[in-house]
């Protein structure tokens, strides 16, 4: 199955936990890492903040430009946290971390997202369905 690993909150200078998402296909991995590439870029650059659910946000050391928001990645640990996020306003990117169970995550009030948006981008490796 292939991997895509994903930015999660940071641990040091400048260094981001993992996210290891399995996918079924090369071709839904693929997708997935085309979504990723402001993300992997602000990581690059120091500029990418990272909240995991109810944690604080952990900004990167040169500023920042895009914010990422986790649920599944408590203190950095894949597969821990709460299974239920509401996301603030502003975040680039949202990532499911859990592989092992069902997670919700939803918009803050008044917040929409439409599918495939470019200004936010869901990665799971989980198939979900509508309206999720």
């Amino acid at each position: 199955m292939p991997t895509v690993t994903v930015p999660g909150v940071r641990q040091g200078d400048p260094e981001y936990a993992t996210i290891n998402l399995s996918y079924q296909t090369q071709q839904n991995a693929n997708i997935a890492m085309q979504l990723l590439s402001q993300i992997y870029a602000a990581a690059a650059d120091g500029t990418l903040t990272v909240k995991n659910d109810s944690d604080a946000p952990t900004p990167g050391p040169n500023g920042e430009i895009i914010k990422e928001f986790t649920i599944g990645n408590k203190d950095g640990i894949q597969n821990t946290g709460t299974t239920e996020g509401t996301v603030p306003a502003g975040y680039l990117g949202i990532a499911d971390a859990f592989t092992n169970q069902v997670s919700e995550i939803v918009g803050a009030p008044g917040q929409t997202m439409k599918p495939w948006s470019p200004a936010a981008a869901c990665i799971s490796s989980r198939t979900v369905g509508p309206g999720r």
